[in-house]
């Protein structure tokens, strides 16, 4: 083992003070910007802390990495190959986002990331000299195969084997129980066009789990003392702590997948539900208009062409509920932002067109729960509340109450604290009240029946339920409301049969519209079978009573 000469020392410590009076300090404050920006943007779910080093490594740090470098055998190790005079640590919750945040780090133009992948022929064949360095494994390995087998076919090595030997040079392994990801970058980019003498400051970024964190900083005394100075059986303890805390991370893992694809599966749902509730004839008539109908419906690819087209019809003919609805419906079908926005953006307009109308204050609150914005939903549904109630308008104030009690309903099954709320301010009173009130007209068994559902807190009452929901979804028919067809009327006509339903219109036509009459080519334009957004609804409610009964159950186990 070689130690540092004096004059090592004295040539290490002229060379540190040199750096002192260069950038390094602005190149880790550049590094821990980007990660910072990521992870107030699209990576605030992989990046729990960015923490950048307090200061340059010290020169006792630094002397004493080279000297315990070579003590590992490697004599030559000096000043030149340390990459970690500065640095830049960042936490993430799970292992799954460290390769997220590697990912996007080595994406980044701003950065240019050492190759630390690495095949060294000589770990199979001694008299080999060839060493391959990449950033991808899949790569590497590709190529470290090509070379045995260009190279070296007298030998027959298994492609596994080869494939064993290629390493991660970024993935730290102590015995002693540390773990992480440790990358050597520079900066590229714009960086290089404003800041060239950047150029060769290297950066030690650290990745790793809340975990491997913690373990880190509650054993970093411990780990950095010298190997003779520790008891065999003491290291060998904290290792075994180590492995077990590396079990507890990947069972961690599997439960954040587990309850990520059960959220997934939640809000595939929830979009389904918000898909069929918005596809009405009045809005499918109007796609066709657009010449978006039919199968175009599915087609993305034509949304910016009818997009240009709904903006048209917008200023030509103004925004109407229907064209609401139909920007709903695409941004939710096709999770386009873009017409997210235009629905939002045609929502706000026509109720801010007519401020005092129940009915688009009840529409827009669709729109804003089918586009998952519940808070905005249950707003805008007790402004329309408040707003049928002073003009007694009779229809728009049974929507919004079956509206308002399901959206409360909702947002209590996603948001335990709103549950929470919801209970303590009145807004379950105020839900059971509209429900009982809407019953005594016609009842809405799968609002009521939802509502049991997540404010039950036991078996049976969570049971009575999925009765009134299936119940519910057992009875839906076809339906046919008369605003379709004569603007301002809110009278509703159900049946079990289109036939059925289209003589209950007649009838109404010559009782309240005496001057009005349907044809029939109308009224089948307009009536809408209710079995598929009864069905869907009931296979969203069904899901939650399944997940409250389990939750009992395993509540009441012994």
């Amino acid at each position: 083992m070689k130690d540092l000469t004096v004059e090592e020392v004295a040539a290490i410590k002229e060379r540190y003070d040199n750096i002192l009076r260069q950038d390094y300090d602005h190149v880790q404050a550049a590094v821990e910007n980007d990660f910072q920006a990521y992870r107030k943007g699209k990576g605030k779910k992989h990046i729990r802390f960015v923490i950048q080093r307090d200061g340059i490594k010290s020169l006792d740090s630094v002397l004493k990495k080279i000297r315990r470098k070579r003590e590992q055998g490697n004599p030559s190790y000096g000043f030149d190959e340390i990459e970690d005079l500065i640095g830049v640590k960042v936490i993430c919750p799970y292992p799954s986002d460290i390769a997220e945040v590697t990912r996007w780090m080595k994406q980044n133009p701003s950065f240019r990331v050492a190759p630390h992948i690495v095949f060294n022929c000589a770990d199979l064949l001694p008299h080999c000299s060839y060493v391959k360095r990449g950033q991808v494994f899949e790569e590497v390995i590709r190529d470290a195969i090509q070379h045995v087998q260009d190279a070296h076919s007298d030998h027959s090595i298994p492609k596994e084997k080869i494939g064993e030997a290629v390493k991660d040079e970024a993935r730290v392994e102590h015995s002693r129980g540390y773990k992480g990801y440790h990358y050597s970058i520079t900066l590229g980019g714009d960086y290089m066009a404003k800041f060239p003498s950047w150029e060769d400051k290297r950066c030690e970024v650290q990745i790793k789990s809340i975990l491997e964190e913690a373990w880190d900083a509650k054993t970093h005394e411990v780990s950095y003392k010298r190997e003779e100075t520790i008891k065999k059986e003491l290291v060998d303890h904290v290792a075994l702590l180590s492995d077990s805390l590396r079990v507890v991370d990947q069972e961690s893992e599997v439960l954040k997948v587990q309850i990520e694809e059960e959220a997934e599966r939640d809000e595939i749902r929830r979009r389904a539900a918000a898909i069929v509730y918005l596809k009405r004839r009045a809005v499918l008539k109007l796609a066709e208009e657009l010449g978006y109908g039919g199968a175009d419906l599915e087609r993305k690819e034509k949304l910016v062409e009818v997009a240009t087209k709904m903006d048209q019809h917008a200023r030509e003919k103004g925004v109407s509920l229907e064209l609401c609805k139909l920007a709903g419906l695409l941004a939710v079908m096709h999770g386009d932002e873009g017409m997210e926005v235009r629905a939002l953006s045609y929502t706000r307009k026509i109720i801010g067109q007519e401020a005092g109308s129940p009915r688009n204050h009840n529409v827009g609150g669709t729109i804003y729960w089918a586009l998952g914005r519940s808070r905005e939903a249950l707003n805008c549904t007790e402004t329309a509340l408040k707003l049928a109630e002073e003009s007694n308008a009779l229809g728009p104030l049974r929507g919004a109450k079956s509206n308002l009690a399901y959206y409360i309903a909702y947002m209590s099954w996603v948001d335990e604290e709103f549950k929470k709320n919801a209970r303590e301010s009145g807004y379950l009173q105020k839900a059971l009240q509209y429900m009982n009130e809407i019953s005594k007209e016609a009842p809405n068994e799968d609002t009521e029946g939802f509502l049991k559902i997540v404010f039950g807190e036991s078996f049976d009452e969570v049971e009575e339920g999925r009765i009134l929901i299936k119940g519910a979804r057992d009875k839906a028919g076809w339906v046919l409301m008369c605003r379709d067809l004569e603007t301002g009327c809110n009278h509703i006509m159900r049946g079990q049969t289109s036939d059925e339903v289209m003589e209950k219109a007649r009838e109404h036509a010559k009782e309240v519209h005496s001057t009005k009459e349907f044809s029939d080519d109308e009224l089948k334009r307009m009536i809408q079978n209710e079995k598929d957004v009864a069905e869907t609804f009931y296979f969203l409610h069904e899901n939650v009573a399944l997940k409250k009964l389990l939750a009992i159950l395993n509540k009441q186990k012994p």
